[in-house]
């Protein structure tokens, strides 16, 4: 057989893929390029598994080979799913007027594969999937001989790439696949497995914990799939080069899918959202993963949402995980707190047109998120959102029923930085050696004790959050009046004052902290902002000098608060002695 059809170039394909994904766990352990995260198989088996569910046969083996090379782009996960998503783009770029490939086109296309991946990788490295990549191009070339059957020349390939013992998980990866592609030249049937199964199983990889045995030099892996547009292409290389490491981007026409390692993912998605459609985000906290597997402080974890705003040094104190809440801009995903801050939400809503909206994550995505933390920890402490302000304290109620009282949850009844103060008062009471419920006994006072003010400059925001009324906007804008929210014991928003003009606001927000603190004492107070940080600092100094009493700390809010707070707000939040 000098020749090879679509229907056997796909077959190749499937199975190659399928023999990747049966050793996924194998590819994790020996993993350790560019980090050793022990994902190298997970991330494999995401590419494979977009390659069996998306991928056609068509009636050409270009035709076959540019589907494959699409589905590999929209599966690509991590830094060697990038990189093999690349090589079969380099594949499918040969123009062939034939149906069928010959042996000579097949090694001119894996040459191309080779280099496609060599260039997407910003700094590679021998000994990696690369240079297993093009070693194979080369004994392709050497292997060519007359007599030889196609797939006689890639077996003979196979053969002569495993015997160097490449030991990195990404080259393994592709020699496994090699071997599987031989057996599908040679006849094997493709096994058939429900995509039903393959979805699931992916979402069940895709929220295990990596193995780091080293702190990386960057904080979060980030990725993106991203829709190109011609028009406004940029040179993601060159934007993105001084953001990070490990920066790689597979590209087919339709798509782009960037990875990098880094320490500012909402500046990598603030730069993407202007050139490009954003179909898929996620961010990994490495250094949250390595500080859980190698220096962990505490048998007990504190776990609370994206919308108390805390800063990072006191999560980090405690070790305390963050679950992202999203924001959604139309089909575009964000993820709060990370892949969106407070300037990019109000460019994107004002430039778009359209009014962000939140989502909260799924029973199953929070269930298997106790699951994989509770294999290093004895208990979880999840500290919530108010209740009636979210439906996250349900969902988290309901994914801990699955765990024999190992996860126990409070509704704060509050939300930003009077949750956050809350989050903070947990991590005092950590260091001092409680577990779950201990400390959640211990915070019952403090919940009642904790309170917020904000101080609201944008009242269409408000209106639109739902917590005012179109009636009750137009006499507030009529009469130039701005609100003081708070939140009652029961954790809903109400209208706590009416001010007429904004010169007053700060004056009566020190007059009833200061009433606050004359009447019951105030053990601690912070302060969020939306986007004016310096106005806020000046305040909290102002505050301080008043009530004599250092501000615990000034943050900014998270996106979601900011989408019903508006430009110009800011929140005090207190805890009473």
């Amino acid at each position: 057989m000098d020749k090879i059809e679509s229907d056997k170039l796909y077959q190749a394909f499937i199975i190659g893929a399928q023999e990747v994904m049966e050793n996924r766990l194998f590819l994790n352990k020996i993993n350790f390029f560019p980090v050793a995260d022990g994902d190298t198989g997970n991330n494999l088996y995401h590419l494979m598994q977009s390659i069996l569910i998306k991928s056609e046969l068509k009636t050409s083996s270009m035709g076959t080979l540019k589907s494959i090379a699409e589905s590999a782009i929209i599966g690509a996960r991590g830094t060697s799913g990038a990189i093999f998503a690349q090589y079969i783009q380099g594949l499918s770029l040969l123009d062939l007027s034939e149906d069928q490939l010959t042996k000579e086109n097949f090694i001119e296309v894996s040459r191309q594969g080779a280099n496609f991946a060599y260039l997407a990788v910003e700094n590679p490295i021998e000994g990696t999937i690369i240079t297993a990549m093009g070693l194979f191009s080369d004994f392709l070339t050497n292997n060519n001989n007359q007599g030889v059957t196609f797939s006689r020349m890639v077996e003979k390939s196979y053969e002569d790439i495993e015997k160097l013992n490449l030991s990195d998980a990404g080259a393994r990866g592709f020699i496994f696949f090699i071997n599987g592609f031989v057996r599908g030249l040679k006849g094997e049937a493709i096994i058939k497995v429900p995509v039903d199964t393959l979805l699931e199983e992916a979402v069940i990889f895709e929220n295990n914990f990596n193995s780091l045995d080293q702190l990386p030099k960057f904080r979060y892996c980030t990725e993106a799939l991203v829709v190109n547009k011609d028009k406004k292409k940029i040179d993601l290389k060159e934007v993105f080069s001084d953001l990070g490491d490990s920066l790689i981007l597979a590209s087919n026409r339709k798509y782009t899918r960037l990875h990098i390692h880094t320490n500012q993912p909402d500046k990598i998605f603030k730069e993407l959202s202007r050139s490009y459609k954003i179909l898929e985000q996620k961010v990994e906290d490495m250094h949250g993963q390595y500080n859980m597997l190698h220096n962990r402080k505490f048998s007990t974890l504190i776990l609370t949402d994206s919308i108390a705003d805390v800063p990072k040094r006191f999560l980090d104190l405690g070790q305390v995980v963050v679950l992202p809440l999203d924001i959604l801009i139309g089909s575009e995903r964000y993820i709060d707190g990370l892949t969106i801050n407070n300037d990019l939400l109000f460019d994107l809503e004002l430039t778009r047109g359209i009014r962000p909206t939140t989502s909260q994550a799924s029973l199953f995505f929070i269930r298997k998120k106790f699951q994989d933390l509770l294999v290093f920890y004895e208990d979880i402490l999840v500290i919530s959102v108010s209740s009636k302000m979210s439906g996250t304290y349900q969902t988290m109620i309901l994914a801990a029923q699955k765990f024999d009282g190992r996860v126990q949850v409070i509704d704060s009844k509050r939300n930003s930085v009077a949750q956050g103060l809350i989050v903070v008062k947990a991590i005092e009471f950590l260091t001092k050696g409680g577990d779950a419920k201990t400390i959640k006994r211990q915070l019952e006072p403090y919940l009642k004790k904790s309170e917020i003010l904000v101080s609201v400059r944008d009242i269409k925001s408000m209106v639109e959050s739902g917590r005012l009324k179109g009636k009750s906007r137009k006499i507030v804008e009529f009469l130039n009046l701005y609100p003081i929210i708070s939140i009652n014991k029961k954790g809903m928003a109400y209208v706590k004052k009416i001010i007429m003009g904004p010169k007053r606001i700060q004056s009566q927000l020190i007059g009833s902290v200061k009433k606050v603190m004359n009447k019951d004492g105030i053990e601690s107070f912070a302060l969020a902002y939306v986007d004016n940080e310096a106005a806020a600092k000046l305040f909290a100094e102002e505050l301080e000098s008043v009530i004599n009493l250092e501000c615990l700390y000034v943050v900014q809010t998270s996106s979601i608060i900011a989408l019903g707070a508006g430009k110009g707000a800011f929140a005090i939040g207190f805890i009473r002695k």
